[in-house]
């Protein structure tokens, strides 16, 4: 049944089009909310009670009445009836956390009270005397990956409530880049590389030691204090500062399951760019960097999120 509806829906409202969208009255839709229906319920009693009666004065102020909804019916219509749908900017966002959609959208000067709703998210907005009108929206990012934007729903309730005006909009080629989740507690960031593995070791040894935390999955041996671990019977392991130098961060040296392997990178990207180190991520078929700044971070999740999923 819902794949009878779903063609039936996408024959009707019709295949993904590219920005700007223009709402035209062939894809609006009206239908009356509980208040319709109850104001219907009760001018019907009273056109039978008026008839009855014979009371005209009673069957004037109904009819007013009606003429009354059906104008909002109109005028609802007319609200939604050529509303332009101009661009659409998503942010990429962690897995766990919102994203947002920015959508910009061009209307009549006095129309109001229309509502954007993409799932379970919705907001109203305002427009100028242009009639352009901005809206955000914050959606959750459920899962890692690219996903295309669900289709949009414009509606409006204006001017008396009555009825619900709505249309589908599905705009074309709209990515969302979703990626990895990072961990709560980051791990110890790659020790610098300089093609020495003398100097590496070294170089853990003469940093100071921070702190000592409980151990996580994929923490090195080298860093567990084997003492302190004895006598709480807890495996700790030594948080040292952070180095400077720069950071390789290696797919096939990561002891963890695919999913967490990539949010293990991606948190380590994220650190480094916030600590101002450069990185080298190596994927399986693919190297990036050395780099550092907003651009290569952004680069290094892009690749995260396009990972295939573990089969």
């Amino acid at each position: 049944m819902n794949n009878i509806i779903q063609r039936w829906l996408e024959k009707r409202i019709g295949a993904p089009q590219r920005l700007p969208v223009t709402v035209n009255r062939k894809r609006l839709y009206t239908l009356p909310t509980g208040a319709g229906w109850l104001l219907l319920t009760l001018s019907l009693a009273c056109v039978i009670a008026s008839l009855n009666y014979t009371s005209n004065e009673a069957l004037l102020v109904t009819l007013i009445l009606a003429s009354a909804s059906i104008l909002s019916l109109i005028m609802g219509h007319r609200i939604l009836n050529g509303v332009t749908l101009q661009s659409i900017n998503v942010e990429p966002s962690h897995a766990g956390d919102n994203f947002t959609v920015e959508m910009e959208i061009k209307t009549k000067a006095w129309a109001k009270g229309i509502m954007v709703v993409i799932g379970n998210s919705h907001a109203a907005f305002d427009v100028d005397k242009n009639g352009v009108g901005k809206v955000r929206l914050s959606l959750p990012a459920s899962q890692r990956g690219l996903w295309v934007l669900p289709r949009l729903c414009l509606t409006t309730r204006q001017p008396l409530g009555l009825a619900t005006t709505w249309t589908w909009i599905f705009p074309q080629n709209i990515i969302v880049t979703i990626w990895p989740a990072l961990e709560r507690e980051p791990a110890l960031l790659p020790q610098i590389s300089t093609g020495n593995k003398h100097h590496i070791n070294n170089a853990m040894q003469n940093q100071d030691i921070r702190s000592l935390r409980a151990y996580r999955p994929g923490d090195s041996i080298r860093q567990i204090a084997w003492k302190q671990s004895a006598r709480s019977g807890t495996t700790f392991v030594r948080e040292y500062d952070r180095p400077t130098g720069e950071a390789v961060i290696e797919w096939d040296k990561i002891n963890l399951s695919y999913e967490e392997k990539l949010s293990r990178i991606a948190t380590w990207v994220v650190e480094a760019e916030r600590c101002g180190r450069p990185t080298k991520v190596i994927l399986p078929n693919r190297q990036l960097g050395p780099g550092k700044g907003i651009k290569h971070r952004n680069e290094c999740l892009d690749a995260l999120a396009e990972m295939p999923n573990d089969q």
